[in-house]
């Protein structure tokens, strides 16, 4: 292993599905938590602006939760 690939880190943002307090779905991989965040909304299509707060009532109410994780290449 070189050290390029020891040294370069990459992340991607997992968005899971909370679905019973002790049970998770994996739900999609994107490269940014902005990809993540479009995906929401597309599959939540509002008939109101997209908010923070209205992103907020989206998370709560599937129990989205988006983690970050790191690859090595």
């Amino acid at each position: 292993m070189s050290w390029e690939n020891i040294l370069k880190t990459e992340y991607v943002w997992l968005l899971y599905e909370d679905l019973s307090g002790m049970e998770e779905e994996l739900v999609g991989i994107f490269k940014s938590e902005e990809a993540a965040k479009e995906y929401i909304v597309k599959e939540h299509t509002m008939s109101k602006p997209l908010t923070d707060e209205n992103l907020e009532d989206i998370y709560a109410s599937y129990g989205y939760i988006i983690d970050k994780k790191e690859l090595h290449g």
